[in-house]
């Protein structure tokens, strides 16, 4: 099963970076839009490993509730990087925000394949313990 996670994981990693770099081009809000939607179904996918692991559901419950917040944020206000590219002169800021902002949000949505594995595990240790 958690193969089957791992494989949905990294195909939406890939269409987040294709998306994200469509974004870099065009500056499309529709593109922008389906990167940002791509992070909270990686987290949505990895909460049903949560659920079906029958981990603790506070910490993905939490972290889906974050993936939203955070979409809708990049989805409905302004980037920090086209404000320093127009008006700060900083040519590469989108390039700078767009390698680290994507990649940490992939990594929340990630977090909770790991929080469902590490779960897995101890409630595998505490079945057969002694």
């Amino acid at each position: 099963m958690t193969k089957t996670f791992l494989v949905i994981n990294s195909i939406t990693l890939v269409f987040i970076l294709i998306f994200d770099v469509f974004y870099m081009i065009s500056h499309g809000l529709f593109v922008k839009s389906v990167a940002s939607i791509m992070f909270v179904t990686t987290g949505t996918v990895n909460l049903v490993y949560c659920i079906k692991n029958k981990s603790n559901l506070k910490f993905p419950i939490w972290m889906i509730i974050a993936l939203v917040f955070a979409m809708l944020g990049d989805i409905l206000f302004s980037d920090c990087m086209i404000m320093l590219e127009m008006f700060g002169g900083i040519s590469v800021a989108s390039y700078l925000c767009l390698l680290t902002y994507y990649p940490a949000q992939f990594l929340l949505a990630f977090s909770l394949l790991v929080y469902g594995q590490i779960s897995l595990t101890k409630n595998k240790k505490v079945l057969f313990k002694d």
